[in-house]
């Protein structure tokens, strides 16, 4: 697995990938879940596994000022 951070390309790519309106919840969670595993080591994408299935962690998570501003970014590279 790769060792180093994602990219803001793969952090996009991976969001285009969750914006995939035919694909159903499931698909778009393991699609997810097989980009992560092969672009994150295996700690970081353990990290992230119990971050997701921890719901207090998550809503934590996303209402960072970091994650806000992620969001924004994807939002407005969607409308274009």
């Amino acid at each position: 697995m790769n060792n180093e951070k994602m990219t803001p390309e793969q952090l996009i790519q991976m969001a285009k990938m969750l914006g995939m309106k035919n694909k159903s919840e499931e698909e778009q969670a393991e699609m997810l879940k097989n980009f992560a595993s092969q672009n994150m080591n295996n700690e970081d994408f353990q990290k992230m596994n119990n971050i997701l299935n921890d719901e207090k962690a998550l809503e934590e998570l996303l209402s960072s000022k970091q994650a806000q501003m992620i969001m924004k970014l994807f939002e407005k590279r969607g409308e274009k």
